[in-house]
C-alpha cells in the first residue's frame, strides 16, 4: 500500500503569514526571530523564510538582523482602500485638517497599546463633537503580565 506523503496546501502559508502579521501587530517593538516564531507557533526556519518574503515586498521591515517589525506597506494598502489611513502614537499627531468632512472614523489598536492612550484618542474626538456615538467591536483582552521567576545562582556563580 501506497502513502502518499503530506503535501503543504498553498493556503497553509498564508495562514501562517497571518500568524506572523497578528503577532507583529500585538508589539509595536521590533521583536527577534526567536520570539516571533515562538509566540506563532512556527519553527523558526520556516518563520525567517516567510518573514524574509514579506520583508522583500515591505509588508514587514527588518529593522536590524533578525528583527522585524509591521512593514509602512500595510499603512499604503490600507490608505488605498480608506483614502485616508493614519497610524499616531500619540493625540499630538492628530491634525485636525485631517477630519474636515468626515463622517466616521475607525479606531483600532493591539493588545499592547495602552488603554489610556485609546481612551485619549476617543476624548480628542469627543471635544470635537460630544454627540460622538461610539461603537466598540472586537473583544477586550485581560492580559496579565506576570514578573519573571527569579533564579537561584548557579553555584560559583554570583549574580
Amino acid at each position: 500500500m501506497l502513502v502518499k506523503s503530506e503535501q503543504k496546501s498553498p493556503i497553509q502559508v498564508i495562514e501562517r503569514m497571518m500568524k506572523l502579521l497578528e503577532v507583529l501587530a500585538q508589539h509595536p517593538e521590533p521583536l527577534g526571530l526567536k520570539q516571533i516564531s515562538q509566540y506563532a507557533g512556527l519553527h523558526p526556519s520556516t518563520a525567517h523564510r516567510i518573514l524574509s518574503a514579506m520583508a522583500a515586498d515591505r509588508l514587514v521591515d527588518r529593522v536590524e538582523p533578525g528583527a522585524y517589525r509591521l512593514g509602512m506597506r500595510l499603512l499604503e494598502l490600507a490608505e488605498s482602500l480608506t483614502g485616508n489611513a493614519r497610524r499616531i502614537e500619540s493625540v499630538a499627531d492628530l491634525r485636525d485638517g485631517w477630519f474636515d468632512g468626515v463622517e466616521h472614523v475607525g479606531i483600532t489598536s493591539a493588545a499592547s497599546t495602552p488603554d489610556d492612550l485609546v481612551q485619549e484618542i476617543v476624548a480628542y474626538f469627543r471635544s470635537r463633537n460630544p454627540e460622538l456615538e461610539l461603537i466598540e467591536e472586537g473583544e477586550w483582552e485581560e492580559i496579565e503580565f506576570r514578573q519573571p521567576r527569579r533564579l537561584a545562582p548557579r553555584a560559583g556563580r554570583s549574580v
